[in-house]
């Protein structure tokens, strides 16, 4: 193995780590990971908005630095919107909480 190839294994290492970690530091939920996603937010017609609210999610994680406030009352999707927008934040290579 020569020198580039061995700085290369290295990089894709630290990179690694760097996930791992940002993932740790985030609070999410590991077990979310593949479910909880935006684009598996089941359509729920009994909720109003919630359409609304997951392309207002989507319009938020373009946005360089973002916030969102969540309301509503429980069994409307909001958890399910956070967690999914942290997975994808995490995605892009950002962080999140």
């Amino acid at each position: 193995m020569d020198r580039s190839q061995t700085e290369e294994g290295e990089e894709r290492e630290y990179q690694a780590e760097l996930r791992r970690l940002a993932i740790v530091s985030s609070g999410l939920p590991v077990e979310t990971r593949d479910r909880m996603r935006l684009a598996a937010l089941e359509k729920r017609p009994q909720v109003k908005g919630l359409e609304q609210a997951r392309r207002a999610a989507q319009e938020v994680l373009a946005q360089k630095l973002a916030w969102l406030t969540l309301t509503g009352p429980c069994g409307t999707g909001k958890t399910h919107l956070a967690i999914g927008m942290g997975w994808e934040w995490l995605g892009l290579g950002r962080h999140c909480r």
